[in-house]
């Protein structure tokens, strides 16, 4: 009774297995990089006027980051707008973290930026918000 039922359609689908943390992770990182939120690294390296090998330098020496998605680099589409250096002494003062975490420095709204991302402060605030975004990240880094 119950497979007749389910191939008439009445019971619906089988519910799908929940998913796991790094399932919810790569999804959420998937729907950044549809919606520009993240971007290729020749996106970046075009807006920095750079080669592509430049941005792996500063990734080694911490100051920028990358995300590994479906074996391709990733950064915030955010920094495009930003000079390479300025994007350096924040990821610099941010440390040495996992990349997710850089990652939602950057993207989340703070209250010790009046309530904007770290790129708004940036674009935003000039010379006074670089030094109030750097101070931020360096408070945060031991927190991790």
């Amino acid at each position: 009774m119950h497979d007749r039922l389910e191939q008439q359609g009445h019971l619906g689908p089988a519910p799908a297995a929940p998913l796991t943390p790094e399932d919810s992770r790569q999804r959420f990182l998937i729907a950044l990089t549809q919606d520009g939120s993240l971007v290729s690294a020749q996106r970046l390296v075009d807006a920095w006027q750079m080669q592509r090998q430049a941005l792996e330098q500063r990734v080694d020496k911490g100051q920028l980051f990358k995300l590994k998605i479906k074996n391709r680099n990733w950064y915030p589409g955010v920094m495009q707008t930003l000079l390479p250096d300025t994007v350096a002494a924040v990821c610099q003062a941010f440390g040495p973290a996992p990349a997710i975490d850089h990652l939602l420095f950057w993207i989340r709204r703070h209250g010790a930026l009046q309530g904007k991302t770290v790129a708004e402060m940036l674009s935003t605030e000039g010379e006074a918000g670089l030094k109030t975004v750097i101070a931020l990240a360096q408070a945060m880094a031991p927190q991790r």
